[in-house]
């Protein structure tokens, strides 16, 4: 139910009402008004009614003034504002102010829930919980089926239809959506959604490889992997199988490891080898081009640093061996590396000692907009060790900015605290580094 008190704040019009909505049987909205007889003469026929009704009643004239001059207030406070709207229609303010005001409707219980105009019924599901939006099969407004893509108008009675055995929000919803709440959910729900098929995969690949080579893996405890895959930033098996799916550990070699293929006792003259292709790389182990990358084996490797992911001096990196273009060094987990090329790749490392190189990538950052919006971000990054090359920045109708910066820096230690600076700024929300 909702409550409007027109009689303690009359419209400028002087309708003066009380107005209350309910909810009745079988869900059906109706709107009640209570006002005495005298209101309901102006809200009929207008203002001069009022007039009309005292007559005969022995109002003075300087009383009456009075009144006239009370009730026609609205009149010149309408004179100044359209004085002041700077050459500007005071139309197109007032036609601005309704459309962009807020939509409010209701659950079937009655609930009220506000909305800023544009919200679909995925908006109304998130808002009531997470785990509805997640479920969230369709909607019924005021009785009938509607799709999902639905613009939801005040009064709505909006009843949320979920199933258990739903596959959940997709890409496309993220277009449907229109508030940042809902989008920041359904964006979380996919990440995580993505992360577990990677953790399938890899443990997938992981029991394949280890039956294969007759390792029992019922046998194979968390803390040994934290132990020999701590360094990769593995903290427990699922960790393990996530860094195993998206590629950045081998398969074969993590059951090398664990199966300690790498201790066999060797022969001496095996062990001497051994030991001077070990000193060798050591002394190697130094890059001979101009972005500080390792091929292990190639001193003078022709180098290119990939353009769709842009990859910085520290970054974990693969080499991808092109025909006719040398090596080209991309970001793991880039998207433009596919199943089928995974034949083509090679290890790559970064030299620790390199310095002197900058490398060009981009930022994508998601915020509200708002006035310096833009300005607050140049200058979080102007007080780090980034050099801005180019800003584009585009508004969208929701209230959201999404701004690009090229920049310039030489590590990805230095990249982290840019974005860290950023994510320090008030109403940003998202800081990601784009994929071409």
């Amino acid at each position: 139910m909702r409550f409007k008190d027109y009689i303690a704040v009359p419209k400028q019009n002087l309708y003066q009402s009380l107005h209350t909505t309910i909810v009745g049987i079988d869900g059906k909205i109706f709107e009640i008004q209570i006002r005495t007889y005298e209101m309901d003469q102006i809200a009929e026929y207008g203002v001069a009614a009022h007039w009309a009704y005292k007559e005969g009643k022995g109002y003075s004239q300087e009383a009456e003034q009075v009144e006239i001059t009370n009730k026609l207030k609205w009149y010149k406070d309408l004179i100044t504002y359209v004085e002041n709207a700077e050459n500007s229609d005071p139309l197109d303010s007032i036609i601005d102010d309704i459309f962009s005001a807020n939509v409010y409707v209701f659950t079937p219980r009655g609930d009220v829930f506000d909305f800023p105009a544009g919200a679909t019924p995925l908006d109304f599901a998130y808002r009531i919980h997470s785990g509805i939006g997640n479920k969230t099969v369709g909607a019924i407004v005021n009785g009938k089926i509607v799709p999902l893509t639905y613009k939801l108008q005040t009064s709505d009675v909006v009843e949320i239809k979920t199933n258990n055995a739903s596959t959940g929000p997709t890409e496309a919803w993220l277009k449907i959506a229109h508030t940042q709440h809902a989008r920041t959910k359904i964006k979380n729900y996919l990440n995580k959604k993505k992360r577990d098929e990677l953790v399938a995969k890899g443990m997938q690949e992981f029991e394949k490889a280890a039956k294969l080579a007759n390792l029992n893996i019922s046998e194979i405890t968390e803390e040994k992997i934290v132990e020999l895959f701590s360094s990769r930033n593995v903290k427990n098996f699922e960790d393990f199988y996530w860094e195993l799916g998206k590629g950045s550990l081998s398969v074969l070699g993590s059951v090398n490891r664990l199966t300690g293929v790498n201790d066999i006792n060797l022969s001496e003259e095996a062990l001497l080898q051994q030991y001077s292709e070990a000193s060798a790389a050591g002394r190697q182990r130094k890059s001979q081009n101009g972005y500080g990358i390792i091929v292990d084996g190639l001193d003078k490797a022709h180098i290119k640093i990939g353009n769709c992911c842009q990859p910085v001096h520290g970054d974990e990196v693969v080499g991808y061996v092109s025909r006719g273009n040398g090596i080209i060094v991309h970001r793991v987990g880039c998207p433009n590396i596919k199943e089928d090329d995974r034949e083509r790749l090679i290890a790559l490392s970064w030299d620790p000692g390199f310095s002197g190189k900058v490398f060009d990538t981009t930022l994508k950052v998601s915020s509200i907009d708002r006035r310096n919006g833009v300005a607050d971000m140049i200058n979080a990054l102007n007080s780090t060790k980034v050099t801005i090359s180019s800003v584009t920045s585009t508004k969208s109708k929701t209230g959201e900015c999404i701004t690009k910066f090229k920049i310039q820096v030489t590590n990805l230690e230095n990249l982290h605290l840019a974005i860290i600076a950023l994510h320090n700024l008030p109403d940003i929300y998202e800081v990601e580094r784009v994929y071409k």
